[in-house]
């Protein structure tokens, strides 16, 4: 079945809305900050999900289109990875969501750069109906009370969002009694880089329509 959600590919600083469009926007390996000069390099988010039966596993993934990856984006996907397989670890029935929150902010709070952790660590996600793929209000936040319980699936997302943008990568888990299995498969976590050179600013479906210096 088609998933409940489109596939979210969005830039630069527009990128850490998440569920955004491109509307508007290029391609181009380089930063449009809002109130601020413009930057070498690009942040692209990724985020899609497979559906079958109407259950969903979703994931991100974060492109950087520039001459290389800069060091506080290497950092941001090393604590990112480190907090993904922490929570993983952590996902045993009766383990308090709360706790798994918790586990990756730790984490994710030994960051040295600018940055923001929004809302929650993860989320259940199942047999969802547009415009949604979770499945329940059951989240990885502090103020949620339950637990965990056996078959329980949930995207785990210790995202964070940076001056440039969103960097996104997340797994979805099942708990199980020797923590989360993950379903989304072995696809590379690590944050691809893509040379500028290779988008041509002729080639239809690479551009959009002009980038305004707010535009991300």
């Amino acid at each position: 079945r088609w998933p409940s959600y489109p596939v979210f590919c969005t830039l630069g600083p527009h990128s850490r809305r998440g569920h955004a469009t491109m509307e508007g926007r290029v391609v181009s390996g380089v930063t449009h900050h809002p109130n601020g000069p413009a930057e070498p390099g690009q942040l692209v988010f990724l985020e899609a999900a497979a559906s079958c039966l109407g259950y969903h596993a979703a994931m991100m993934r974060t492109v950087w289109v520039g001459a290389s990856i800069p060091a506080w984006l290497k950092e941001a996907e090393a604590l990112i990875c480190e907090a993904l397989d922490a929570i993983m670890a952590a996902m045993t029935p009766g383990t308090l969501a709360s706790e798994c929150d918790r586990i990756g902010r730790a984490i994710l709070s030994r960051r040295t750069f600018p940055a923001t952790q929004k809302a929650r660590c993860g989320y259940s996600i199942g047999h969802g109906f547009t415009p949604d793929w979770s499945d329940a209000a059951f989240s990885m936040v502090a103020t949620q009370e339950g637990a965990l319980e056996a078959g329980m699936t949930l995207h785990i997302i210790p995202w964070l969002q940076t001056p440039h943008g969103a960097v996104g990568i997340s797994e979805t888990a099942v708990v199980t009694a020797g923590g989360g299995v993950c379903l989304t498969g072995n696809l590379p976590r690590a944050i691809r880089l893509v040379p500028p050179a290779e988008f041509d600013p002729e080639s239809p479906g690479l551009t959009a329509s002009p980038l305004s210096p707010a535009s991300g």
